[in-house]
């Protein structure tokens, strides 16, 4: 069997990792340093649960060398970040509801589908 070399389905080579979290509404103040540490050429997507709302701003952090990609309700408990480095007209984001949002990847092979849910823990 040999190894032949894979199209790059993205700009990141055939690979794309993505870095899931939950912040326990905490990614404004605990996972700031985290998030702002983390390199978008690594890790060009974040999927984010329960992400702190800012009464202020109406929002929510999100680290300089991401977009945004969150619906601005108090209520939103999934969002994503998504490196700017990304062109924009490659990925598509849907917001589905409070608890569940879409983002898909147009690739040289096919598109990808990410699916970020949250899931509330039910206790027992």
């Amino acid at each position: 069997m040999t190894d032949t070399p894979a199209t790059n389905p993205t700009p990141y080579g055939p690979t794309l990792s993505i870095l899931q979290l939950n912040c326990g509404n905490a990614n404004h103040s605990l996972h700031r340093g985290l998030l702002d540490a983390l390199n978008p050429e690594t890790f060009p997507i974040l999927a984010i649960q329960e992400p702190y709302f800012n009464q202020h701003t109406k929002t929510t952090y999100c680290p300089r060398a991401y977009h945004l990609l969150y619906q601005p309700e108090e209520k939103t408990r999934v969002c994503f970040f998504i490196s700017k480095a990304m062109v924009l007209d490659s990925w598509e984001h849907k917001h589905l509801s409070p608890d569940a949002s879409l983002l898909l990847i147009k690739t040289s092979i096919s598109p990808i589908i990410i699916i970020n849910i949250y899931n509330l823990r039910q206790r027992g």
